[in-house]
């Protein structure tokens, strides 16, 4: 194994390799993260089956030696953006939690630790958090706002015609439009300056968002790029990429340009095509 690089596991290596993760540690040159953590964490009530398996996986994680990056891709993407200047600290929201984990017995055992030491509202917040970027992402994917000022458009100058042909033009000008809209890092860059500014600050002025975009300090280039391309894809594919693969994307917020993705996630995913069409380095984690 060449240490020229560093190897990022996301979730599903961590799945594969189960206990004997400690062996991957000792190679070196690996990481993973909290992102990793909290999606162990998000099934771990779903059936004793699930508690069990995921909880020994956290277990293996924390007990590997491999590198963990503590905070979660909403955080980074806030923090990328030096003008918003967020501070939120996730390692110390995540360790207590996976702490009643680690001294919990079962399913039943967890949840009265959680609740004992108070930890529920902490939890939930953190699912809160990844959904509304989940959904942020989705958006940004979508690019509602090109089809809200084509429809305006038309409407300003197409007065006279039915809804029905309003709706056909609009659709037929914004397939044409919107490879250029997305396609750039730039826009993206912008497009998601414009959801964390709005998560952070209350009725952003223009003025605001734009000095929040200007304020990029350009430390996740893969993600941006990535996503670009992205979108890109899924438009020309007609795909909407669903709440999996905008997680596959997320994980590429922790690796820099000659890092390699150490996945288990096969090509039929959409996100993996992406991320492979980018020229990222993925490898199965029995290669190395």
């Amino acid at each position: 194994m060449s240490h020229a690089n560093k190897y990022y596991l996301e979730t599903s290596s961590i799945r594969k390799v189960g206990g004997k993760l400690q062996q991957v540690g000792a190679i070196g040159d690996c990481r993973t993260s909290a992102f990793v953590l909290f999606e162990l964490l998000t099934g771990l009530m779903e059936s004793d089956k699930q508690f069990n398996y995921r909880k020994a996986a956290i277990a293996a994680v924390l007990d590997s030696g491999i590198e963990i990056a503590w905070s979660l891709p909403t955080s980074r993407l806030k923090r990328a953006f030096q003008k918003l200047q967020y501070q939120w600290d996730d390692e110390s929201i995540l360790r207590p939690i996976i702490a009643c984990v680690r001294q919990s017995r079962s399913r039943q055992h967890f949840a009265e630790l959680i609740n004992e030491r108070q930890l529920m509202h902490s939890l939930e917040e953190l699912e809160r958090e990844d959904a509304d970027m989940a959904k942020g992402l989705q958006v940004v994917l979508q690019r509602p706002s090109l089809r809200h000022e084509v429809a305006a458009f038309v409407e300003e100058h197409m007065p006279g015609a039915t809804e029905e042909e309003r709706s056909e033009i609009c659709g037929r000008i914004v397939s044409l439009m919107l490879p250029y809209w997305v396609a750039s890092p730039h826009a993206v860059v912008k497009a998601m300056a414009y959801k964390c500014a709005k998560d952070c600050i209350s009725e952003p002025s223009d003025d605001e968002l734009d000095a929040v975009a200007a304020s990029y300090d350009r430390s996740l280039p893969l993600f941006m790029r990535t996503f670009s391309h992205a979108i890109s894809t899924c438009w020309d594919r007609k795909l909407m990429p669903g709440k999996n693969d905008l997680a596959d994307l997320l994980h590429l917020v922790y690796l820099r340009d000659g890092d390699v993705l150490v996945s288990e996630e096969g090509e039929r995913k959409a996100a993996m095509r992406v991320i492979r069409d980018m020229g990222i380095p993925v490898q199965c984690i029995a290669s190395l």
